[in-house]
C-alpha cells in the first residue's frame, strides 16, 4: 500500500513541476495567450490538490498500519466503562426481533384461519348461530301450567305439546320470533269502556297457541308466558306498541273497506226509508 502511494505521489510531483514551468513560460509571452495561461493555472491547482490528498492518504495509511496504541504512548491511560457500554448499545441496536408466525388470540391470522375453516365466530358481546340459540334456551326454560280454574282452553295443551312449542319458538331467530308472537296475539276492541282512569284501555289482548298445523286454541296470558318462559309481559307490551305504530297493511285496508261498504249500505237503507215516509205523508 505504501509503495503504490509513493509512486503515485512521485508522478504527481513531476507533473506539478512541469505545470509550473509551463505557466511561467506562458506568463512571459503575449497577452493573446492569456486564456491558455488561465487553463494551465487551473490544471496546476487541480494537480496540487491531488498531490495534497495523496500525501494525506499516505500519512493516514502509515498511521493505521502502525501498531502503536494509546496505552503505549500514555502509561497512565485507563479505558473508561462508558466505552464498553456504548459498544454494547450498538450491538443491541443491530439486533432485530424475529417475527412470531404463531397464531395469537385476536390476531389477523386467527381471523383468517377461522374464515378458511368455516368455524363460528364467538365473541364476548355477541354469539352467532346455534351458540346464541342454545344460550336463549337455557336462559328461558319451560315453566309449569296455570293452576286453578281457567275460562280459556288451556286444558287441551299437554306437556309434550307445550315442550314442542317452546322448542320450536326458541329455535327461531329474533325476527321470526317477533312474527310468531304477532301471529298469535290479537287486539280486540272492548265493547264497553270503563269511566275510571285506571282502566282506560281501549282493546283486549287475545292469546292463542297452535294445537296443530291448522287449529289454534285460546289460552290465558299466564299459560302463554309460561309456555314460552317469559318472566313478565314486557315483551307483550313492547309488541303491542309496535303493532299500534306500524303502518296499515293490505289486510287492514280490506277490513276498513268492508266496514266502509257496510256503513254506506246502512246509510242508503236509511235514506230509502226516509223518502218512503215522506211520500206517505205527502199522500
Amino acid at each position: 500500500m505504501s509503495s503504490s502511494g509513493d509512486a503515485l505521489a512521485a508522478s504527481c510531483s513531476v507533473r506539478t513541476r512541469h505545470m509550473v514551468n509551463t505557466a511561467r513560460s506562458c506568463s512571459e509571452k503575449n497577452d493573446d495567450q492569456l486564456p491558455q495561461e488561465i487553463y494551465y493555472l487551473d490544471r496546476l491547482k487541480t494537480f496540487a490538490s491531488i498531490h495534497f490528498s495523496l500525501e494525506n492518504h499516505k500519512s493516514m495509511c502509515d498511521l493505521f498500519e502502525s501498531s502503536v496504541d494509546d496505552s503505549d504512548l500514555d502509561k497512565d491511560y485507563n479505558p473508561t466503562s462508558s466505552d464498553s457500554e456504548y459498544d454494547d448499545n450498538i450491538v443491541e441496536q443491530k439486533r432485530k426481533k424475529r417475527k412470531n408466525n404463531t397464531v395469537q388470540s385476536g390476531s389477523p391470522n386467527e381471523e383468517r384461519e377461522r374464515q378458511n375453516t368455516g368455524a363460528l365466530k364467538i365473541t364476548r358481546k355477541r354469539l352467532v348461530g346455534m351458540e346464541k340459540i342454545d344460550r336463549d334456551k337455557t336462559k328461558h326454560p319451560i315453566w309449569a301450567i296455570c293452576e286453578g280454574k281457567c275460562r280459556r282452553q288451556c286444558k287441551y295443551l299437554t306437556e309434550d305439546h307445550r315442550h314442542s312449542i317452546w322448542n320450536q319458538y326458541w329455535n327461531m331467530e329474533y325476527t321470526r320470533r317477533r312474527k310468531w308472537l304477532s301471529k298469535h296475539l290479537k287486539l280486540i276492541p272492548v265493547k264497553r269502556k270503563s269511566m275510571s282512569a285506571q282502566h282506560s284501555r281501549s282493546e283486549s289482548r287475545y292469546f292463542t297457541l297452535p294445537l296443530s298445523d291448522f287449529t289454534k286454541i285460546a289460552v290465558c296470558i299466564l299459560k302463554f308466558l309460561n309456555t314460552l318462559r317469559y318472566t313478565n309481559d314486557s315483551v307483550i307490551t313492547e309488541l303491542v306498541a309496535a303493532i299500534k305504530n306500524r303502518p296499515l297493511q293490505r289486510s287492514d285496508h280490506m277490513a276498513m273497506s268492508s266496514c266502509a261498504c257496510a256503513t254506506t249500505c246502512q246509510e242508503l237503507e236509511l235514506v230509502v226509508i226516509y223518502h218512503a215516509t215522506d211520500s206517505d205523508t205527502c199522500l
